[in-house]
């Protein structure tokens, strides 16, 4: 949220109308092309949390990367 906030100078409460509002686009966007449900993990072959921070994010994918 707080990347949001930044980005687009938008108080918490806009930022949060706008990120629910995104996740319902994308979800029916998402749905009519794929006949699936958004957020659905079946549907992903890999899921990073984010919350953690971009650097970390990305030390989990190299680290998954060089797992393989």
């Amino acid at each position: 949220m707080k990347q949001i906030m930044k980005a687009y100078g938008d108080s918490e409460h806009k930022a949060q109308k706008n990120v629910k509002q995104r996740t319902a686009s994308r979800s029916s966007y998402y749905r009519s092309i794929t006949r699936k449900e958004w957020g659905d993990v079946h549907n992903y072959d890999i899921v990073i949390d984010s919350s953690a921070g971009v650097e970390k994010s990305v030390d989990m994918i190299m680290n998954m990367i060089a797992d393989k």
